[in-house]
C-alpha cells in the first residue's frame, strides 16, 4: 500500500515538473537567442558601412566605419598600457568618452592586432575624402559631417610641464590632434617628428602635418585604422 501510495504522488508531480522545465528552458532558450541577436551585431567580417568590433585584449566593443575605401575605429583607443600613456587630468572617467593620450612612441604599438596607427598617407586620404581642401576638410569635422569618424576634442598632455589642455592658449583655439605613424624631418639638423593629423577650430582648417609634437613629452589620442 505504501508504494503504491508513492507511486500515486509521483504521478501528481509530472505536470507541474514539466510545467518548471517548460519555464526554465524557455527562459534559457530566450537568453541564448538575445546574446546570439547581441553578437549577430558584431560585424567580423566588415561588411556594409559600420558595424562593432571588439578588442580581445581587454573585452572592449568600438564602432567602426567605412569612409571610402579605408575602414576606421570611431572612437578613439581606451586601451591601457603600463607606459606612454595617461588619462585626461589623469581622471579615469574621462576615458571612456575619449580615450587615453599616449605619447608618439606608445602609440606606434597599441591599436589592436588587425589594426594599426594611421600613416601620414592614410590620413591625407581621410582628409581629402571629406573635404576638397583644408577649409571644407574642417567644416566636415566639425560639424560631424566626415562619414562618422567623429572627432573628439580629447585634449593633450605635456609632460615636461605637466600641463593638460583642450586648447591653445585661448578657448576658441580648440585643437583636436592624432598620432600618425610616419616620421617627417621639419629642419636643417634632420630632427625627424611624428606628422600628427590636426583640425584647428582658430584658423579653421584641417591638415595632416607636422606640428613639432616630441613624442616622448607629448601625449595625443589616437584612432587606429583596419589593416588591408
Amino acid at each position: 500500500m505504501k508504494t503504491k501510495k508513492i507511486i500515486e504522488e509521483l504521478k501528481l508531480m509530472i505536470p507541474i515538473v514539466s510545467f518548471i522545465c517548460f519555464v526554465f528552458c524557455s527562459c534559457s532558450s530566450q537568453n541564448q537567442f538575445a546574446t546570439n541577436s547581441k553578437n549577430k551585431k558584431i560585424n567580423t567580417e566588415f561588411s556594409g558601412n559600420n558595424g562593432l568590433f571588439i578588442d580581445q585584449r581587454d573585452g572592449k566593443v568600438y564602432k567602426w566605419v567605412r569612409i571610402g575605401t579605408q575602414i576606421w575605429l570611431a572612437e578613439n583607443l581606451t586601451f591601457k598600457v603600463d607606459s606612454g600613456c595617461i588619462a585626461y587630468k589623469y581622471k579615469e572617467k574621462n576615458v571612456k568618452k575619449y580615450g587615453f593620450l599616449y605619447n608618439g612612441i606608445t602609440a606606434q604599438e597599441v591599436c589592436p592586432i588587425g589594426w594599426h596607427l594611421p600613416t601620414k598617407n592614410e590620413f591625407e586620404m581621410l582628409h581629402n575624402f571629406v573635404g576638397n581642401n583644408h577649409y571644407e576638410a574642417f567644416m566636415a569635422f566639425k560639424k560631424k559631417e566626415d562619414y562618422g569618424f567623429n572627432t573628439l576634442n580629447a585634449g593633450l598632455y605635456h609632460k615636461e610641464s605637466n600641463e593638460f589642455r583642450r586648447y591653445w592658449y585661448i578657448p576658441r583655439s580648440r585643437v583636436d590632434e592624432f598620432w600618425s605613424s610616419t616620421l617627417v624631418s621639419i629642419d636643417s639638423v634632420g630632427v625627424k617628428y611624428y606628422a600628427t593629423l590636426t583640425i584647428n577650430y582658430f584658423r579653421k582648417i584641417a591638415i595632416v602635418g607636422v606640428s613639432g609634437s616630441n613624442s616622448e613629452n607629448e601625449f595625443l589620442p589616437i584612432r587606429c585604422i583596419k589593416d588591408n
